[in-house]
């Protein structure tokens, strides 16, 4: 079990890289301002959330766990809750990871849950995908599911892990027996907009 404090490079390795945008020479000034300004919001907005869950007590929880899946990626997952409750699929926001889940811990073990939050690829413990999309997720957990024995499960993705949840639900209509999105968003321009860029590419929204 993890013990160590959830901090920003775990939760998004790639969000440093937003502070490139700011050595860009194509692009106005004003712009690559707006560009900084917005990715701080996002850093300061997870470096909260690292710091109120670091010191959450997760005793008997699983956070360091990985999946070899068959096209030899690896997946980062953590289980909170019950080990031998219902299974739960919890995908984080954007930026994040599967330590996201830690506020869940408790309630879950007394709800009678067992809560498995994946890495997306790129992020946390797991590899990188290049060109994956949305719809290519449910492979992923149908997978990850089949290696940890798990069946039938529930899914639940918190804003920008909304989406996956809800593909899961539409890929995998025999085993996804219950989806909740919470404050989800949708798909975000990545290109164009510089803040952005960097946490489309792992992210690939």
């Amino acid at each position: 079990m993890a013990t160590g404090i959830c901090t920003l490079a775990d939760m998004e390795p790639n969000l440093a890289a937003a502070h490139n945008c700011r050595l860009g020479t194509s692009h106005s000034r004003s712009a690559v301002r707006c560009a900084w300004y917005r990715a701080g919001r996002v850093g300061r907005r997870y470096a909260y959330l690292a710091y109120m869950v670091s010191g959450m007590d997760v005793g008997g929880a699983v956070e360091d766990g990985t999946l070899l899946l068959g096209d030899g990626r690896k997946l980062g997952y953590a289980q909170y809750g019950r080990p031998d409750g219902e299974p739960l699929f919890y995908f984080h926001g954007h930026p994040g990871s599967r330590l996201e889940a830690r506020f869940a811990h408790r309630a879950a073990a007394e709800a009678g849950l067992r809560v498995v939050a994946l890495d997306r690829p790129g992020y946390g413990l797991s590899d990188f995908q290049p060109g994956r999309v949305i719809t290519g997720w449910p492979a992923d957990v149908a997978e990850a599911a089949d290696l940890l024995r798990i069946g039938k499960f529930s899914v639940a993705g918190a804003s920008g892990g909304g989406p996956y949840a809800l593909a899961c639900a539409w890929r995998l209509p025999g085993r996804v027996i219950r989806a909740a999105v919470i404050s989800g968003v949708g798909p975000l321009p990545g290109p164009r907009h510089h803040h952005r860029d960097a946490l489309a590419k792992p992210d690939r929204l």
